[in-house]
């Protein structure tokens, strides 16, 4: 019989264990895994190697994406799709930096966020605290804003470990409504 126990909703940070849940009558708990949304955004390292040049003999030439992202001009990399050596282009092994998040949406693991007082953190520290902290904290430490505007908040900066992605498919519409009326409507 199903379970008169109502269940909570989706968490934005979902865990690798199923929930466990004791219905109602029963004593033996009822184990259903935690849905896992499809994964949305890229997740960059800056140290990460790409293929920056392959010769005609196999030998590759590597660069970083961090080194990449300071070139004024991406492109030449960017579009090369030669690999070798167990390294991938660059459009694939530096999503973020080439543009080629498939959802268009990406962190660095580099990049600082706006932490607490005058602290600033990096995405890498926000990814290691994800499984520890609880999803209330994160949600505060994504939400929290530089008093004075000059670093992102972590929604900004680390928008696939804050989850604030936005999915095309999922997408708010771009229709407007009006706003109510002054006085209801007699008929519906």
């Amino acid at each position: 019989s199903p379970s008169i126990v109502i269940s909570k909703p989706p968490s934005a940070f979902p865990t690798s264990t199923p929930s466990v849940s004791l219905s109602k009558g029963s004593m033996r708990p009822s184990i259903a895994p935690t849905p896992t949304p499809p994964s949305i955004g890229c997740y960059e390292f800056a140290a990460e190697k790409y293929a920056k040049r392959v010769t005609k003999y196999g030998n590759v030439t590597t660069s970083t994406c961090s080194k990449l992202a300071k070139l004024t001009n991406t492109k030449p990399h960017c579009s090369k799709t030669e690999s070798g050596q167990g390294f991938l282009p660059a459009k694939l092994a530096c999503k973020v930096t080439c543009g080629t998040c498939p959802d268009g949406c990406g962190e660095v693991d580099i990049t600082k966020f706006f932490f607490e007082d005058e602290a600033k953190k990096t995405c890498a520290f926000l990814q290691k605290k994800r499984s520890k902290w609880s999803r209330e904290r994160m949600t505060k430490v994504c939400n929290r804003e530089d008093p004075n505007g000059t670093v992102p908040s972590g929604n900004v900066a680390c928008p696939v470990t804050c989850g604030t992605c936005i999915s095309p498919s999922i997408s708010p519409s771009i229709l407007i409504s009006k706003p109510p009326s002054a006085s209801p409507t007699l008929t519906p």
